[in-house]
């Protein structure tokens, strides 16, 4: 374990830490503590005082339970891996792929390099989020696999609901939104031959107890901002159970009944939206659900359109 994970472990329980004892526990010089500090900070931490003698988090770690989380998993037959700071889980568990028992998963307290859509980046700071990553391997061609980003999207919207807090929705094509806010989004890496078998890496991360002055370009939410106590490995094996079942039912029956819940979901229903590609690109209307094909339907002056790709806005009336 290296020196700032050892540290973001002495600091977890929120609690106030002097410097000089943390040096003594830790081996650590105080110019070595320091650089161990700004790298916490560098992963998203906010520190409540960073006195010349005082070290203290803005809020307690709530930390994974190993313990209980390989429990849930053992149930739903995954082979699941609990680890500490790494740099992206879809990337981890991408490289260790051929040595793991698929389905196989990976959690992680905190990513230095979360990605998102397009590879931009996901903030994840450590104990503020769920950082998942699901190993499957589908019978299913990639054709018939392009809209797995939406079907993981609805399963991940569907175990938060079950809560019964805040309603979570679907913005297209898988961001999950509280609020038309961003809570969380899903990264889909396939590799395989077009009429299958392929191997499957979903990557999900949301946003549970972001400290207040994290920077995020655009408007966020976290779950515990919306009404959610639970805790991040109560979260996590709900989210498990709804993804093994939804992958399920794509093997045994297609995408259609998946997505045929879109509509409940689905959090552009009838709004103006503007769609940009990064070619310069873009075309407005109104959003009208989907197709059969999870591809976006606008309705606008030429018609109703049915996109597949594209970065969504919605117009300000």
């Amino acid at each position: 374990m290296s020196l700032t994970e050892s540290l973001l472990r002495c600091l977890g329980d929120g609690q106030a830490h002097a410097r000089e004892h943390l040096c003594r526990q830790l081996s650590a010089s105080p110019l070595a503590l320091a650089a161990a500090c700004q790298s916490l900070a560098e992963l998203g931490l906010a520190f409540r005082s960073q006195a010349p003698h005082l070290l203290q988090l803005e809020a307690p770690i709530d930390w994974l339970d190993q313990q209980r989380l390989q429990s849930g998993a053992e149930a739903l037959g995954i082979d699941l891996a609990v680890t500490g700071i790494c740099s992206s889980t879809n990337a981890v568990l991408a490289a260790t792929l051929k040595q793991r028992t698929l389905p196989c998963a990976l959690l992680a307290e905190g990513q230095s390099g979360g990605r998102g859509r397009r590879g931009r980046g996901w903030t994840s700071p450590p104990g503020a989020g769920i950082y998942l990553s699901l190993g499957w391997r589908s019978q299913r061609s990639l054709a018939e696999l392009a809209p797995l980003g939406l079907i993981i999207s609805l399963a991940a919207a569907r175990a938060l609901n079950a809560f019964q807090h805040a309603a979570v929705k679907v913005k297209w094509p898988n961001d999950l939104q509280v609020g038309g806010r961003k809570l969380g989004g899903c990264l889909v890496d396939l590799n395989g031959t077009s009429h299958g078998p392929c191997d499957v890496i979903i990557g999900l991360g949301i946003n549970v107890c972001l400290p207040k002055k994290t920077s995020i370009d655009q408007p966020w939410a976290d779950l515990r901002g919306s009404g959610f106590d639970e805790d991040r490995s109560t979260l996590a094996i709900a989210l498990l159970n709804e993804l093994i079942q939804s992958l399920q039912v794509l093997e045994s029956k297609g995408s259609a009944a998946l997505l045929a819940a879109w509509p409940s979901l689905d959090a552009l229903a009838g709004k103006e939206v503007e769609v940009r590609w990064e070619d310069g690109r873009q075309v407005q209307g109104r959003a009208v659900g989907i197709d059969a094909r999870g591809h976006l339907r606008l309705a606008g002056s030429e018609g109703c359109l049915s996109l597949h790709s594209g970065d969504v806005r919605v117009r300000l009336a």
